[in-house]
């Protein structure tokens, strides 16, 4: 490969996002459109997260047959969105709500 070719990038995730994280900030330094949630794999592992401590114990194996897509919109049914950046979830909400 020439130094004037790039190497193919991978598709993107859709649920992936460009926030622009300042190491040393941290989550202060976020706009203040968008909370930081916690580090998670996934949008996925954060519902699960989210769901676990309502669950009792012993039927823990209902989150296994969720779908998580209708958990993830009942999540952001307030017009926020849900979003992970190199494994911190985010979510984003208009600039005026």
């Amino acid at each position: 490969m020439s130094s004037s070719e790039r190497p193919p990038m991978p598709p993107p995730d859709p649920d992936e996002v460009d926030i622009d994280i300042d190491p040393e900030a941290g989550p202060a330094s976020l706009p203040e459109v968008a909370e930081y949630l916690g580090d998670f794999e996934s949008i996925e592992a954060y519902l699960r997260a989210m769901l676990e401590p309502e669950i009792a114990p012993g039927v823990m194996w209902l989150l296994d047959y969720l779908e998580m897509a209708q958990v993830r919109a009942r999540f952001e049914s307030d017009g926020s969105r849900l979003h992970v950046a190199r494994g911190k979830v985010f979510r984003t909400r208009a600039a005026n709500t």
